[in-house]
């Protein structure tokens, strides 16, 4: 087995295992039917990436690229879903999903109706590139909460765990096939997800240590 082969296949463990690692969450809203404590954006920033990055593969032909986000894309929706079963104010998180399906579409028409395929590669890898770092900081936006509160409860650890494994599984991957837009977003992605564990620790989660007292 060479090593490409090897990365690859980490890399699609690492990254099923971080589109896995948002079930717990979605879980506790489904149990709880409520949304207290849940953040969206990272569901909405992770769709949108996974759809971005489906399409970078499918015009690159890297079938890798593909599988994973396909497989992403089905799961978030999933969560999307189950999240909007559960939260109470319906009118605003269905203007966010909303724009995200204007997003995708438009990402779609864009890809397959360009008629230049590399202006049209390099532009949704630079787009598919910001995105992916607002999906790896996205847990971040409630980092004012959780250094008022001191309590960690709104970011997920195993996903926040899984963030770290699964951008140095693809900075690798992206070094190998010496794709920038692959190497660049999951560099930053490394460094957020790194910066999300310390927040952890720093602060642990309130809930968590009350419920084992």
């Amino acid at each position: 087995m060479d090593l490409i082969t090897l990365v690859q296949g980490c890399a699609m463990v690492f990254t099923f295992g971080f589109f896995f690692s948002g079930s717990a969450a979605v879980l506790k809203v489904h149990q709880q039917k409520s949304v207290k404590n849940v953040n969206f954006l990272p569901y909405l920033a992770a769709t949108l990436n996974c759809c971005l990055w489906a399409i970078y593969g499918h015009l690159k032909g890297d079938w890798l690229l593909i599988l994973v986000n396909a497989v992403g894309c089905i799961l978030q929706a999933i969560y999307i879903f189950i999240f909007m079963q559960n939260c109470d104010n319906k009118p605003h998180y269905l203007k966010k999903v909303f724009v995200l399906l204007t997003t995708c579409l438009g990402a779609l028409s864009f890809a397959y109706l360009g008629t230049d395929l590399f202006d049209v590669v390099r532009s949704l890898g630079l787009f598919a590139s910001t995105v992916t770092v607002l999906m790896f900081g996205s847990p971040l936006s409630v980092l004012r909460v959780v250094i008022a509160t001191k309590s960690s409860e709104q970011i997920s650890f195993p996903l926040s765990l899984m963030t770290v494994c699964n951008c140095f599984s693809w900075l690798l991957y992206g070094y190998l096939i010496k794709d920038s837009y692959v190497q660049v977003p999951n560099f930053f992605g490394l460094v957020l997800g790194i910066i999300q564990v310390l927040t952890i620790y720093q602060y642990p989660n309130k809930t968590s240590l009350t419920s084992q007292v």
